[in-house]
């Protein structure tokens, strides 16, 4: 089996949908110029135009990236539907379609590259996620905002299935960026303190993710997780006696004072209970 540190950035085929747009391209740069081969998937002006609301179309464009470039090492998903509808106006039709786009494909996608991943021992998956998920900032961007919420736990499930193959996932948020989509729900007003290499930032946040792999920002931190049985001990005082190896004895709470309020087990042990 290869190893990852026997093949170098330019034997490595990274794969990109919605390659064509703002963030994409960027993207797409950003690689290149660490040295990978990109493959754009686009449904205009791509190394391979695929419908990715179309789950046979985007299986097919994974086999003919397989058969044309051999592998697949890298596979960042830009490409998002932007069908916008409040709860109201939301019908089953504009759900499936930016949920196709934005969750399934990328599943489809993944299916057939990670078997070359996992048997090479090494790839990278990114996923291009948005702070959107944090702030929603209109109500019609409700299809969006939820396919990427879904996007973050498939990222996680993935992570967490994939990495003892070698294969790393993650996801980037980006900001506010100047993009199209992004106009259409946005004043220009609104824009006037956009900085104008946000499309490059995205790009090279994802560029660290390929080359890095850890997770990346807020969205893969482990959550803190506080049991309700794990109780606050106090220090010893220094009155105390020396235990063994001139240590200060550790006060336990005994099983009765599970529960209480911190100044009930106070009390309590003040007590002499």
């Amino acid at each position: 089996m290869t190893t990852a540190g026997e093949v170098s950035p330019a034997e490595r085929v990274a794969v990109v949908t919605g390659g064509t747009g703002a963030i994409g391209s960027a993207i797409v740069r950003a690689l290149r110029e660490t040295g990978y081969r990109t493959v754009v998937l686009d449904y205009r002006a791509g190394d391979i135009e695929v419908d990715l609301s179309d789950d046979q179309a985007t299986r097919r464009a994974a086999e003919q990236v397989l058969e044309r470039y051999g592998r697949c090492d890298v596979f960042v998903h830009c490409a998002a539907a932007f069908d916008q509808a409040t709860l109201q106006d939301l019908d089953a039709k504009t759900w499936r379609h930016v949920q196709a786009v934005n969750v399934e494909a990328p599943l489809w996608l993944a299916q057939e590259f990670t078997p070359g991943m996992a048997q090479r021992g090494f790839g990278r998956i990114v996923f291009i996620t948005s702070d959107t998920l944090w702030e929603p900032p209109t109500p019609v961007l409700l299809p969006y905002i939820a396919s990427k919420g879904a996007l973050i736990g498939v990222m996680r499930s993935l992570a967490r299935a994939l990495g003892p193959d070698g294969i790393a996932v993650t996801a980037v948020a980006p900001g506010l960026t100047d993009t199209p989509a992004s106009r259409t729900v946005n004043t220009d007003e609104t824009f006037d303190d956009t900085v104008a290499r946000r499309p490059r930032r995205a790009g090279i946040d994802a560029a660290r993710a390929v080359q890095h792999g850890p997770p990346l920002r807020r969205l893969c931190r482990r959550p803190r997780i506080h049991r309700s049985d794990q109780i606050r001990r106090r220090k010893p005082l220094r009155n105390q006696p020396r235990g063994r190896a001139g240590r200060y004895p550790r006060r336990r709470h005994g099983p009765s004072c599970r529960g209480l309020p911190r100044q009930a087990r106070r009390d309590r042990h003040r007590a002499g209970a």
